[in-house]
């Protein structure tokens, strides 16, 4: 089999990097599928607020998640622990400026969806 195409996407001064989720044991069989949807939903040509979306997504907190749990009622990425009162202000602004949402429930660290 030859090399893996990834899916990096660029905000700012922060790239995106879906080579570790890509590269997941339990995701093999997905993998291209998930590299032609990814292409497709990240074309700036597809969205005019691409940008903006993307610099919200720059203003997350860098801080990686204690647990995720994908097995519960509401996907559950961190634990409100993980974060200073500081990033949990920066995750829930970021966070709702993205609105509206579409999917969910998710609780993202302290913040619910």
């Amino acid at each position: 089999m030859g090399p893996k195409s990834s899916i990096r996407i660029f905000t700012g001064s922060k790239v995106i990097n879906f080579d570790a989720f890509l590269s997941r044991l339990e995701f093999e069989q997905w993998h291209d599928h998930f590299i032609e949807k990814l292409a497709a939903r990240t074309d700036p040509k597809r969205h005019g607020d691409l940008s903006g979306w993307l610099d919200h997504l720059n203003n997350l907190p860098d801080k990686k998640p204690s647990k995720i749990e994908l097995n519960n009622d509401a996907i559950q990425i961190g634990q409100p622990s993980d974060l200073t009162t500081q990033q949990q202000s920066q995750l829930h602004q970021a966070l709702f400026a993205l609105k509206p949402w579409r999917k969910g429930p998710f609780q993202f660290f302290n913040t619910f969806i």
